[in-house]
């Protein structure tokens, strides 16, 4: 538990000074596709503050007044910032009509880079800790980052446009803005469903998830959490994996898995990956 809340303050630590980073380097450089990534990372780090708090929080102890604990607590949370998350894409989007754009500067080039290495430093950094002490926060923690690098990497491309055509500017900022409403709205469906859901088990889906797993050489099924919602389930896959296995590969992995599944058509709506101990 040390080492978890420990690197998740070294990353989240990393991600806020990313997020400052852009926004100062987007205003000094002239470039507002880059003031938005330093927004869209920040809300990274605001979810990564949430989930650390959300952690602190589910560790209490169960009372009179919370007699099955604080584990809804922190959905609540994550729905505020869902919520807030939204509110802010909309505000961004709105006024990205009423920049006016200039020529980014050249220099803006090398930022970038130093930008992209950080984010995947980071998303290395916690994933290989994650495996190592199975912490589902860290993982989660990790594929955001890496996903933020390859956001970085196409932004990078329409940055280098915008250094000759400043327009490129106002549709990079539309897409990040896109971006930031639809992580917010999959932050509030996916809590609310968790909030409202009850656990449930069928013998059938666990069968058949684990024959789809089993199908992989370097990832290995271990349960299965199933959550019914309104005749349709969400899923928790607890999975273990080969240490030599990266982070891009698990994901590959986990997409392909999910492709299998919802072909299956098992009623399952949403999917989440655990690593857990073999």
């Amino acid at each position: 538990m040390i080492k978890e809340e420990q690197t998740l303050n070294v990353s989240m630590f990393i991600n806020l000074a990313l997020a400052i980073i852009k926004i100062v380097c987007g205003i000094f450089f002239n470039s507002y596709i880059l003031m938005m990534l330093g927004y869209y990372t920040l809300c990274n780090y605001i979810n990564e503050a949430i989930a650390y708090i959300g952690s602190v929080v589910r560790m209490r102890k169960a009372n009179m007044r919370h007699p099955f604990g604080f584990g809804k607590q922190e959905s609540i949370l994550h729905i505020f910032v869902g919520i807030i998350l939204i509110i802010t894409s909309i505000y961004l989007f709105e006024q990205t009509f009423y920049l006016k754009f200039t020529y980014a500067s050249g220099n803006i080039i090398f930022i970038m880079i130093t930008i992209i290495l950080m984010h995947f430093l980071n998303s290395n950094y916690t994933f290989n800790i994650s495996k190592n002490i199975f912490s589902q926060s860290l993982y989660i923690t990790s594929k955001n980052s890496y996903y933020d690098a390859l956001l970085n990497i196409l932004m990078f491309i329409l940055i280098m446009l915008s250094i000759k055509i400043p327009l490129i500017n106002l549709y990079g900022c539309l897409f990040v803005s896109v971006l930031i409403f639809i992580k917010g709205y999959k932050i509030i469906t996916s809590n609310i469903i968790l909030v409202h859901s009850s656990n449930d088990t069928s013998k059938r889906i666990n069968d058949k998830v684990k024959q789809i797993i089993n199908k992989y050489n370097n990832v290995y099924f271990n349960s299965i959490n199933l959550n019914n919602i309104n005749k349709h389930y969400t899923a928790t896959i607890e999975i273990s994996i080969d240490d030599d296995l990266s982070l891009p590969e698990l994901i590959n992995i986990e997409r392909e898995i999910k492709y299998n599944i919802y072909r299956a058509k098992l009623k399952i709506k949403h999917i989440d990956f655990e690593i857990v101990k073999d």
